[in-house]
């Protein structure tokens, strides 16, 4: 990725830095620290997406440690550097990206008079003007100094490995090549459209005919997209199934849900169960969008065929993300309790 090399003035006013800056995404709170590099970048010059951003690690719920924001920053092009809070009042003043211990964080971007000129993820406006009676140095977890590296980023090349199913064999045909200027050409595509939301209903069986529907229902606007399984193989950091044998490894995967929906089980093994379905399914990733909410309708319909619902507003997007890329290499644990603590007894609310 090209990036346009500045420095951006630091006396102009809040409004120039924001219109410099642009919209901050923030979708969790853990990922504010993730939103912040974003915005150091745009600063300077470089536009990199949310999605390519937080793709680079799990982030954990409660925001990234040191040593893991230190490998994104580095991931992204830039140099954070550890400092103290007495960094504040230094005379040549860095941008300074500041993590709270409850996750949240901001960035000091620029020094005026005394005051700050802070980006606030989440906020409105999103970059405002503070002076330190604000409360900037409360409940500070850590500090970093940030500057571009001295070799420009960002870097999101990876090797592309296989995806890995757990309830069934990963076959040959389940390999995909992956093709960088089909994937850039859908996203250009779909960045353009207005995207609708619809009604995230319920799964209405187990069958591709239902996986289709549900997906469709999130966005009937866009039937080019939405109710049909993709035609490009997408790549996050490992292979998904090739877009070719989606309807032969979805049906290999609803013969086991509904091969285990149909015995009876232990509660206590609804979760483990639960949670190979979702992996499984999103490393299958049959759609262009959508796949994680029909991932959670499908775990959702097995586990009330065993008298029990699941909660999901009682786990984070950032912690079940997080979960579910540390199952994907193998390690159950996180996502298995996740969603032991959301199912219940008793139908769905």
């Amino acid at each position: 990725m090209k990036r346009t090399r500045h420095q951006p003035s630091r006396q102009g006013g809040v409004q120039s830095h924001a219109e410099r800056i642009g919209a901050v995404t923030l979708r969790e709170r853990e990922t504010a620290a993730v939103a912040c590099l974003l915005a150091f970048l745009r600063w300077h010059g470089t536009h990199v997406s949310y999605e390519n951003a937080v793709d680079i690690a799990p982030v954990p719920f409660g925001g990234p440690s040191a040593k893991l924001l230190a490998h994104c920053a580095f991931r992204l092009g830039i140099e954070a550097v550890p400092v103290g809070v007495d960094a504040f009042g230094d005379a040549s003043f860095t941008p300074l990206l500041v993590t709270r211990n409850s996750g949240y964080a901001f960035l000091l971007l620029a020094r005026q008079q005394g005051r700050f000129v802070v980006v606030l993820p989440g906020s409105a406006p999103h970059v405002d003007l503070l002076d330190e009676g604000a409360g900037l140095r409360e409940d500070i977890r850590h500090c970093h100094a940030l500057t571009l590296a001295p070799q420009p980023g960002p870097w999101f090349r990876r090797r592309c490995r296989n995806g890995r199913l757990f309830l069934n064999p990963w076959l040959a045909a389940y390999t995909a090549s992956y093709s960088e200027s089909a994937v850039r050409q859908l996203n250009l595509q779909l960045g353009r459209l207005e995207r609708p939301q619809g009604d995230d209903t319920a799964l209405a069986g187990l069958s591709l005919t239902a996986l289709l529907a549900a997906n469709r229902r999130l966005c009937p606007a866009l039937p080019q997209y939405f109710g049909r399984f993709r035609t490009v193989n997408l790549r996050r950091t490992s292979a998904f199934v090739d877009y070719r044998a989606i309807p032969q490894a979805l049906e290999q995967l609803l013969a086991t849900v509904t091969q285990w929906t149909g015995t009876t089980l232990a509660a206590a093994l609804v979760a483990p169960l639960a949670a190979r379905i979702l992996v499984d399914f999103l490393t299958i990733h049959p759609f262009v969008n959508g796949n994680r909410r029909v991932g959670m309708a499908l775990v959702t319909h097995f586990a009330a065929a065993h008298g029990l619902s699941v909660d999901w507003r009682k786990a984070s997007r950032a912690q079940l993300y997080f979960a579910v890329r540390c199952a994907c290499k193998g390690h159950f644990r996180m996502l298995e309790r996740l969603l032991a603590d959301a199912t219940m007894a008793g139908p769905a609310a």
